[in-house]
């Protein structure tokens, strides 16, 4: 999965070494100037720290310092970040606070990753080995048992909407990776692509709207397609890769993973003006997998 075989997608390849638009909403822009972005800053394959920024890529911080660390997820009130990590021995998920404190693993068995937080916090969808396979799953962390919520093929990439009813994934079972949804609670799948390999769904922030990744031109770039399904627009274009895209919390800019300067770098795009701007600038790392939250 272009750039994800360095995360998520490479997550299990690392593991396995390891053990053998539009805009979309009329909120105030002051959400996400005064929001951070978390990504994942990695100086090799197995060496890779989370960091947090500014939404104009100023006060960076780092909030983890070894191991490998990989796919920040912010909470929905912005005091937590989920992320995945192999300092336990395998890769886990893993919940810090915004600046880093207080990190504990809340996975086990397999191997667990991609998390995603309910819109209330409650809960955290995730994807899993623990059966055999690539499946997803969700806890609640007021406790009780694990739900398993897909059973076929190898299945990434949960994201929920905006009212928690629904959540969108990407999954092979028929063939190639699709985008589809699915009730939170378990029920029928809808299918929200066909063409190319589709990848790395997120909701926008009211509900409308899954962006998504495709390799439908040749190379990995950022479309749309509306929640109950449709035509799907595309956002980007050029001779490199963009990928694992995620919006501001207003839902006016996107930001994503891009090889457009040369080596994989953060930027956002205006979902109305489409203006992109390169936030991070390091020519000697890989900075990927970003998330925008609302910590100040």
């Amino acid at each position: 999965m272009s750039i994800r075989n360095h995360v998520a997608g490479a997550s299990v390849a690392l593991l396995f070494a390891l053990s053998a638009v539009t805009a979309v909403s009329t909120a105030s822009s002051a959400t996400a100037t005064n929001g951070r972005i978390a990504f994942e800053r990695c100086t090799g394959t197995a060496t890779c720290q989370i960091i947090s920024v500014r939404p104009d890529g100023t006060s960076p911080l780092q909030l983890t310092t070894s191991g490998f660390n990989e796919l920040p997820t912010w909470s929905p009130n912005g005091s937590q970040i989920a992320f995945v990590s192999n300092r336990s021995g395998s890769l886990q998920i893993w919940v810090m606070s915004a600046t880093g404190a207080g990190a504990h693993r809340i996975t086990t068995p397999g191997w667990n990753f991609d998390p995603a937080w309910s819109p209330n916090g409650k809960k955290l969808a995730f994807v899993s080995t623990r059966t055999g396979s690539q499946q997803i799953f969700v806890l609640s962390f007021s406790g009780g048992p694990v739900t398993q919520l897909t059973w076929r093929g190898v299945n990434e990439s949960p994201t929920w909407s905006p009212d928690g009813t629904k959540i969108a994934f990407e999954s092979n079972r028929t063939g190639s990776d699709q985008i589809y949804t699915m009730p939170a609670s378990r029920g029928t799948v809808k299918s929200l692509t066909a063409v190319g390999a589709n990848e790395e769904p997120a909701w926008s922030p009211n509900g409308s709207l899954i962006l998504f990744v495709s390799n439908r031109t040749g190379d990995h770039h950022l479309f749309t397609v509306p929640a109950t399904g449709g035509t799907n627009i595309r956002l980007t274009s050029g001779n490199f890769d963009d990928d694992q895209p995620a919006w501001s919390p207003d839902g006016t800019k996107i930001v994503f993973t891009s090889s457009r300067s040369g080596s994989d770098a953060i930027w956002t795009i205006g979902t109305t003006s489409k203006a992109t701007v390169q936030l991070t600038k390091n020519s000697n790392v890989d900075d990927v997998a970003p998330s925008w939250g609302v910590h100040a």
